[in-house]
């Protein structure tokens, strides 16, 4: 099997969640900004190591703009990396089951969101958990919250309180963690929950 390094797999993983949200192949400033790197000759050089691996392929328009598209190799790779362990299988799901059924405590004002990157893999919240964010602020460090940065990118961290600052931890050493003044960062609620459904021979 083709061996490619975390920082690739995490590439990927941006590649395929930023064509899904934009309908469209990412700038490299877009990827820049998602991996949380400073400069844009990283990402490039990043991208050109898997080029050459055949995990993707780099296509540019008359304009000089770049179209990244997932090849064979690197799609095979995302779905080994994503495949679940604890899952509700949609075969045991009735058409009168609601989400209040399967998750008795949810409250009206919670969210659903679905985990996008495994920022989190270390305390078990990987790519493609579905999860339950109860809107709030934390009142104790080393809570598990979803915050969005001026950006608007929301990202799942672990939140510690530093003063006039926020630390933003992750549990993926590929995922840098960040310490920010407390008023860039924009708290919309603390994990209370997390599941996942798999679809059994038919789409739902």
């Amino acid at each position: 099997m083709l061996r490619i390094t975390a920082r690739q797999y995490r590439v990927l993983e941006e590649i395929n969640h930023l064509r899904e949200e934009l309908g469209r192949s990412p700038s490299g400033g877009e990827l820049a900004e998602r991996l949380e790197l400073k400069n844009r000759s990283g990402v490039y050089q990043i991208l050109h190591r898997m080029a050459r691996k055949g995990l993707i392929r780099i296509d540019r328009t008359e304009s000089n703009f770049m179209h990244l598209h997932i090849l064979p190799s690197g799609r095979h790779y995302l779905k080994s990396k994503s495949d679940f362990s604890d899952h509700i299988p949609a075969h045991r799901l009735k058409p009168t089951d609601v989400l209040s059924e399967l998750l008795p405590s949810i409250d009206p004002n919670d969210m659903i969101v679905r985990a996008t990157t495994a920022s989190m893999s270390g305390v078990g919240i990987h790519l493609g958990d579905w999860l339950v964010v109860r809107p709030g602020v934390p009142t104790r460090n080393g809570a598990i919250c979803l915050v969005s940065l001026s950006s608007g990118i929301a990202r799942l961290r672990q939140i510690y309180f530093e003063g006039d600052n926020i630390r933003l931890a992750t549990s993926n050493p590929i995922y840098p963690e960040a310490v920010l003044p407390g008023a860039s960062v924009r708290i919309h609620g603390l994990l209370i929950a997390k599941f996942n459904v798999r679809r059994v021979g038919y789409s739902v």
